[in-house]
C-alpha cells in the first residue's frame, strides 16, 4: 500500500538507525487476484535498491504468485499458515497449510538454482549441441568443377563436419576440387 516515494522515506529511517531490514512487495487483498500481484514490482525494487533484500508476501490462493517471484529475485517469501484449510476466518482462503508449504519450499531452491548463468552454450550441452545443431552437406552428385547451389548443397544434422551454418552463404558458387556424393558431409578439401 505505499509508492516509492514513501518507501524512499521509509528506507532513509532505517538506514540512519541502522536497522536491518528487507522490502516485501505485497498487495493487501485477501485474497489477491492473480491480475493484481503486480510481480514486476520486484524488480523494480531491486534496481532501486540494490543492497537491499527484497522479498514478496503473497495473500494469492495458490503458490504460482510466490515462485513467481522467486524466479522475479525475491530473496524472502511470505504466507500465511494454517494447520488445515478447513478452518474459518478472514485470510483461510489465501493461507497455505503444510502440503503447500512443502511444495512451495521445494519448487522455490529449483527455481533459485537455476537462476544464475551465462547466455552461452554449456559443456554439458555438447552432446547435444553435436546432434541437434547442423553442418554443411552435399544433397545432390557434384562434379569436380562443378559450382556449390542451393541445388546441390545445405545444412544437416549432425553439427560435426568442417563447415557449419555460418559458412553456408559463403560456399555458394565456390567449386567442388573432386567429384563428390550425396550423404557426405563437404570437407575442407573438397572446396576450391
Amino acid at each position: 500500500m505505499n509508492d516509492i516515494k514513501s518507501i524512499d522515506q521509509a528506507v532513509k529511517i532505517f538506514k540512519k538507525y541502522k536497522v536491518n531490514f528487507a522490502l516485501m512487495h505485497c498487495t493487501n487483498l485477501y485474497p489477491t487476484p492473480n491480475h493484481l500481484t503486480r510481480l514486476e514490482c520486484i524488480q523494480l525494487l531491486k534496481k532501486k535498491y540494490p543492497s537491499i533484500i527484497v522479498g514478496y508476501s503473497d495473500h494469492t490462493t495458490d503458490n504460482s504468485a510466490a515462485l513467481g517471484s522467486v524466479a522475479l529475485g525475491a530473496q524472502i517469501i511470505e504466507r500465511h499458515f494454517t494447520y488445515s484449510k478447513k478452518n474459518s476466518g478472514p485470510d483461510i482462503n489465501c493461507s497455505m497449510d503444510g502440503k503447500d508449504l512443502r511444495q512451495i519450499k521445494e519448487a522455490s531452491k529449483k527455481i533459485f538454482i537455476g537462476l544464475k548463468g551465462e547466455k552461452k552454450p554449456l559443456p554439458e550441452e555438447k552432446p547435444t549441441i553435436n546432434f541437434a545443431f547442423a553442418s554443411v552437406a552435399i544433397i545432390k552428385n557434384i562434379k569436380k568443377g562443378e559450382k556449390f547451389s542451393k541445388k546441390n548443397i545445405f545444412t544437416l544434422r549432425p553439427y560435426n563436419g568442417y563447415f557449419k551454418v555460418k559458412d553456408y552463404q559463403k560456399l555458394l558458387g565456390k567449386k567442388a576440387s573432386r567429384n563428390l556424393f550425396s550423404g557426405n558431409q563437404l570437407k575442407k578439401k573438397d572446396v576450391i
